[in-house]
């Protein structure tokens, strides 16, 4: 089945059970999106044990199949981060999922949707333009493209080679 343009309109609770039923990310879980002007995410990364996190991420642009974030703050274990030192460990928890079209150059996330297309089950299509009007999202899409049979990856960490 081919729709060719769609509205969608997601709350913060539609984002979370999308990302909870259907993107699994080892380590990570998001426990709430806040959509207003800024998103807030809060949730959970593993790294030897179980630390809390709080983001404050704004929509940029989309072009070319690409979105661009930004990431105004984060807030790992209720403790805020320098710029510098947030660089970083972003950096270092985003690199494992570089494979994915997931990519951070300073404090602006990049997300090649062509790649995170491959980790949507049943569903291909193209993200035109995204807006935040009353504490929701409205995307705008075209080209969907409803497919049962449809394979996807899953999103995995890179493995770490012990030699």
């Amino acid at each position: 089945m081919k729709v060719s343009a769609a509205k969608f309109t997601l709350t913060g609770q539609d984002i979370l059970e999308i990302i909870n039923d259907y993107v699994k990310i080892n380590d990570l879980k998001i426990d709430s999106v806040d959509i207003d002007d800024i998103f807030t995410v809060r949730g959970t990364y593993k790294v030897k044990l179980v630390v809390p996190f709080q983001a404050k991420i704004g929509i940029g642009n989309i072009y070319n199949d690409i979105i661009n974030l930004k990431i105004f703050s984060l807030h790992v274990s209720k403790i805020g981060m320098l710029s510098s030192v947030k660089n970083v460990f972003l950096k270092k928890l985003l690199n494992d999922y570089s494979k994915y079209g997931i990519e951070l150059n300073k404090d602006t996330l990049t997300i090649d949707l062509n790649l995170i297309y491959k980790l949507i089950p049943y569903f291909n299509l193209k993200i035109k333009k995204i807006t935040v009007v009353k504490n929701v999202l409205e995307i705008y899409t075209n080209n969907i493209i409803y497919d049962p049979n449809k394979s996807t990856i899953d999103f995995k960490k890179k493995s770490k080679n012990l030699s």
